[in-house]
């Protein structure tokens, strides 16, 4: 959990829930974002490491997992995550950053800020990517 931690403190003020546990014979991994994670500063890549991503709740269905706001570096890399169990975007770019997302499942995104998006090897369950 310290190594957890760590990695994620230069993102910004949230809560987390790390669940684990075993499917199929396999280690599966949920990450419970009770908030907003701001990727903001020196931020240039967030690993999922496969790993299931819980965003919001039934309750509040609009708040986003990872909210992309200015920052030092100009681009910014997610990958290998998985989430769409509620209705909240995973990801909103509010930046003129631009956001890269590979390897990804089931994610959705609200693209509010002027910065750039490519999609590589994602797959979104009923295509939520709004582009303003």
């Amino acid at each position: 959990m310290s190594e957890l931690t760590w990695a994620f403190s230069p993102l910004g003020t949230y809560a987390l829930k790390v669940h684990s546990g075993s499917v199929s014979g396999g280690r599966v991994r949920f990450f419970d974002l009770q908030g907003t994670v701001l990727v903001r500063n020196n931020v240039y890549r967030v690993i999922g490491t496969e790993s299931n991503v819980i965003v919001g709740s039934q309750a509040n269905p609009t708040n986003p997992g990872f909210k992309l706001v200015d920052g030092s570096i100009s681009v910014v890399v997610f990958e290998r995550l998985q989430s769409g169990y509620y209705a909240n975007p995973t990801f909103e770019n509010a930046s003129t950053r631009t956001i890269v997302i590979l390897h990804s499942l089931n994610v959705s995104g609200n693209m509010t800020g002027t910065g750039d998006v490519f999609l590589e090897d994602v797959s979104s369950n009923g295509c939520n990517l709004h582009l303003i």
